[in-house]
Order: structure tokens, then sequence, then C-alpha cells
């Protein structure tokens, strides 16, 4: 065993009477098949375990659908780290990336206000066909495609241009 993360409920203050822990556990290749996955249990602890690299598949931002896991990490509270394997997912370019995939959301919910139009589902297909109803600033839907389309380091350069041609269109707080 490389790490252990507390995570889920126990993890962000929010468990209660009848929540059970979550565990992650980043194994070594060789751990992955041991007994961590036994179903007969004392406590209601759900064990988690990957490898570094599964862990990292989990939650790399090019997957949709899996954007959760990469809070797992974030949130979670580091119980055992000897090599600081789980230290180092949290400063991986991959998690980088995931928290600028992350931030896209709320960067899309930004654009819709500055049109004035309610927000759509955030679900990417309704995201894609609703684009092109946004009219502020002037040809925004090509840069929002662009960062979905983007690699991490350069979503994240977009984005905060985004941000300042966005800016101008909220008003005043």
């Amino acid at each position: 065993m490389r790490g252990v993360l507390l995570s889920g409920s126990a993890a962000r203050g929010t468990a209660r009477a009848d929540s059970d822990f979550d565990l992650l556990v980043v194994a070594a290749e060789e751990d992955c098949t041991s007994a961590w996955r036994s179903r007969t249990r004392p406590l209601p602890v759900d064990f988690l375990v990957h490898t570094a690299d599964h862990w990292r598949e989990h939650f790399s931002p090019s997957r949709v659908g899996d954007e959760s896991w990469g809070y797992a990490f974030l949130d979670g509270v580091v119980l055992h780290d000897p090599e600081s394997v789980v230290a180092r997912r949290r400063a991986d370019p991959v998690e980088t990336g995931w928290a600028a995939a992350a931030m896209t959301n709320d960067l899309l919910r930004t654009a819709w206000a500055a049109d004035n139009l309610p927000n759509p589902s955030l679900d990417l297909g309704t995201v894609q066909r609703h684009l092109d109803d946004l009219a502020v600033p002037d040809g925004v839907p090509s840069p929002i495609r662009a960062i979905l389309r983007a690699a991490p380091k350069e979503a994240l350069r977009r984005q905060l241009e985004l941000i300042t041609a966005l800016e101008a269109h909220l008003g005043n707080p």
C-alpha cells in the first residue's frame, strides 16, 4: 500500500449516522487483487483500490463523466502517505487540467449570465447545442468551443482570456 485517503462525506464533514467511510487506496501493482476488495467487513467502509496510474485515468480531464474522482483527491484527508504519492496526485498536471475542466462549468454559466439567458444543463451535448444562442461578447461560441477542445494548459489560458472579455458585459455588483 502506497497511500490512503479518506474521501466522501466523512472527509467533507457532511457524514450522517448512516454514512459509510470511503477510503481511496493507492496500491502497488501487486496489492490491487488483495483482500481490500472483500465484501465481508465489520464496518461500513468502502475501499476503492487502484494503482496510482489507474487513479490518474479515473480523473483525466479528457474523460467526461468521471469528474467527481478529482474531488475525491482534492477534498480528501490524507491518512497514510509514506511515499508522498497522494501529495503528488494533488500537484499532478492531470489534476491541474482536471481543475481547469471543472472550472469551465462556472465559465459557461457566466457566459449565459452575460447574455441574460437561463443556464442550460451543463451536460456537454446540451452546452454544444446551445452555444450559438450566445451573442455577448461578439463571437463567444468560438472561444468556448476552443476551450472545450484544448489541452489543459491551453484551456486555462483561453478561459482567462474569455473571463476578461466577459467582465465588461456583467455590470457592477
